[in-house]
């Protein structure tokens, strides 16, 4: 499955500023200490960590260790980031503990102190707590849903889901993006390998939509849907967008 293009870095800049007043000289024991709250530290919805290059954060492990705590370079996460029409960008797919190590804002600030960044359009890399699925996380990635109509699927748009979006919300943001009529009759459909299937809104907003997904959006026209007798997937006895059915369709 793709993944969307990221967000810009250089947002990202401004929420490093402020860092501790403290003594600039890591010292063996300090930065054991922040290594023991990376690992303690609970995530609170809305606020943000730092990304750290897992190369970086392996050589901050093996100074650690090895006690050369002074010898270790700037924070340099250019080989998980991207540069696009002057821009830097995070990579697309990486995974954390293999590319990325997450890392509390407040600890970030601190590695800050010591050792700078070799970069500051590039090494500034935010991302924010969200729930999803009834725990929280790091949305690494944001999520993208990718709508169109189903009669016309060059009539397009591209909506970033929020954390607080449910089916609800989203359908709103659907017809607004399109440029449809809130009081139409519509379905949505979601396209798994190419096959329309119809959404149940009774399920979480997280059992449709992962990383990024395609969602066609069936509009009644003269009392018929597109989809009507086609083969889409139609979820058995569940709620969804708009009536079950047409208002042509038979009471049979």
């Amino acid at each position: 499955m793709p993944t969307p293009d990221d967000v810009s870095m250089e947002d990202d800049v401004k929420g490093a500023e402020g860092s501790d007043e403290e003594s600039n000289n890591p010292t063996r024991d300090e930065l054991r200490r922040l290594l023991t709250e990376v690992e303690q530290t609970e995530m609170l919805e809305n606020e943000s960590w730092f990304l750290v290059s897992q190369k970086w954060w392996n050589s901050l492990l093996k100074a650690v260790r090895d006690g050369f705590v002074d010898d270790l370079p700037p924070i340099d996460n250019s080989n998980i980031s991207e540069c696009r029409q002057g821009s830097f960008f995070l990579k697309q797919r990486l995974a954390e503990q293999v590319d990325y190590t997450p890392v509390p804002s407040k600890v970030f600030k601190r590695l800050e102190t010591f050792y700078q960044v070799e970069d500051p359009r590039r090494d500034y890399i935010t991302r924010q707590v969200v729930p999803k699925n009834g725990s929280l996380c790091l949305e690494v990635y944001p999520r993208i849903v990718h709508v169109a109509l189903a009669r016309n699927r060059d009539v397009k748009a591209d909506v970033t889901l929020k954390s607080d979006d449910t089916m609800g919300s989203l359908r709103d943001r659907v017809i607004t993006e399109l440029n449809l009529e809130a009081n139409q009759n519509v379905r949505f459909y979601v396209l798994n390998d190419d096959n329309p299937e119809l959404i149940d809104t009774t399920q979480s907003i997280d059992s449709y939509f992962d990383t990024v997904q395609k969602v066609l959006v069936d509009v009644e026209e003269n009392g018929e849907f597109f989809f009507r007798g086609k083969n889409a997937v139609q979820p058995q006895s569940k709620t969804l967008y708009g009536n079950q059915a047409s208002s042509s369709s038979s009471s049979s």
